[in-house]
């Protein structure tokens, strides 16, 4: 990919990030590659725009840079990708809070399991399974 330098040391410190080790690089990989693509292209409207805020309009009248629309269609895209992948606070709240919910929910179910266990483990269906197999 020919992504600018800022790109692509946001990609590294991406990777880095404890939220990153949420990702399957192998199922998740395309978009965030996508993500990464559009910071990039975003990263050269804004630049653009930089050099050349006004443009001539159609009747030769200054106008702003369209590219700056494009950008703001690009930052609607990178917000949606953005919650997906925990890169803001506030997506990486959701995240913990579903990750918690998850982990909690697994250790609710083997404390039950647990509690339900009688001395001779008849109260394990894992145990059921093998006696019946």
């Amino acid at each position: 990919m020919d992504w600018l330098k800022v790109t692509r040391e946001r990609w590294a410190d991406y990777w880095q990030s404890d939220v990153a080790r949420l990702v399957d690089a192998q199922t998740d990989g395309i978009a965030v590659v996508r993500l990464f693509s559009l910071y990039d292209e975003r990263e050269r409207a804004y630049r653009a725009y930089k050099r050349k805020r006004m443009v001539p309009g159609s009747q030769g009248q200054p106008v702003v840079n369209p590219i700056w629309k494009h950008a703001a269609v690009m930052d609607a895209e990178i917000r949606q990708l953005e919650d997906r992948f925990g890169v803001t606070p506030q997506a990486k709240l959701k995240l913990g809070v579903q990750l918690n919910a998850a982990v909690r929910s697994l250790e609710d179910m083997n404390r039950e399991l647990n509690e339900n266990d009688e001395p001779d483990g008849r109260g394990d269906p894992r145990l059921e399974i093998v006696r019946t197999a």
